[in-house]
């Protein structure tokens, strides 16, 4: 998932790792073309590639708060941060995020805005 405001991005989810693994995360960038810096991030994380992911981000007006389930109904909070923290959203969507010109898909079974 990412959050902008236009000119930054804040982007939630797996980050696939060289020599295996998988690490959920919050990244952030200032423009689509910079480095990401890491927010906040797991260890290996019990998934599988046939597994579905649902994530959600919350924004309480105090907090931002990233969560993430694997039945769609049980969310696991994730990570939690102030509410207007590096920017304060006004567009937020799928998105994907590759390092190296690594190849990557995506499919969105719903999106609840």
């Amino acid at each position: 998932m990412c959050l902008s405001d236009g000119t930054k991005f804040l982007q939630f989810g797996l980050c696939f790792l060289y020599g295996g693994g998988v690490n959920m995360q919050v990244i952030s960038c200032t423009t689509d073309t910079s480095s990401a810096s890491v927010v906040a991030t797991s260890s290996n994380m019990p998934w599988s590639v046939t597994s579905s992911l649902w994530y959600r981000i919350q924004n309480n007006g105090t907090s931002r708060i990233y969560s993430w389930a694997s039945d769609g109904a049980e969310f696991i909070p994730f990570y939690t941060e102030g509410h207007a923290t590096f920017l304060t959203e006004t567009v937020g969507g799928a998105s994907i995020f590759t390092e190296n010109s690594q190849g990557m898909g995506l499919t969105l079974d719903s999106f609840n805005p």
